[in-house]
């Protein structure tokens, strides 16, 4: 029972829009049925995961000062991403979730790549490299042509001190 809404019907609530301000929504209370499987009790020490360590050490040099960003969340890897999870999120394995927290980087055997979402999460000042661009520069950069510079490593692109996305100096380029 909710205020204004009344005692739901079936485990259901309805919430219709001429009678509640704002749209109307359903609800429902689901419950999986069944014997849940089986754990086993013999567990396999956990590998050192070569490709997570070596992704923890980019991002350090890439954000220096990645505790602070990290301190108030949970880095979980999923699949080839590592994720940073606000502390206390459910778990929401066997959910289908689009984009759940804060995508730090993308990883593989021998890459590893930081998102775009941790760049566009960044103030340019938390960047150990950064890239302002220029009013000439910006737009082919933003077309996904490249720029000359003296740089090496990943930066961040900013232009008047908004973050653009990573950019990976090499040999000039």
């Amino acid at each position: 029972s909710l205020d204004g809404i009344g005692e739901s019907k079936n485990g259901c609530l309805r919430l219709f829009p001429h009678l509640l301000s704002g749209e109307g929504h359903f609800l429902a209370l689901l419950e999986k049925s069944g014997i849940p499987a089986k754990s086993s009790s013999k567990s396999k020490p956990a590998k050192p995961d070569k490709e997570l360590s070596t992704a923890i050490k980019l991002l350090r040099e890439i954000v220096p000062d990645l505790d602070s960003l990290l301190e108030n969340g949970e880095v979980v890897r999923a699949g080839e991403y590592l994720k940073l999870l606000p502390k206390g999120a459910p778990d929401l394995k066997g959910i289908k979730i689009v984009r759940q927290g804060l995508h730090l980087c993308r990883m593989g055997r021998n890459y590893v790549e930081p998102d775009h979402a941790l760049a566009m999460a960044l103030h340019p000042s938390q960047a150990a490299r950064v890239r302002e661009v220029t009013d000439e520069e910006v737009l082919p950069l933003l077309c996904g042509e490249t720029v000359s510079g003296d740089e090496r490593g990943w930066l961040l692109f900013t232009y008047k001190n908004m973050p653009l996305g990573w950019g990976k100096a090499s040999g000039g380029i």
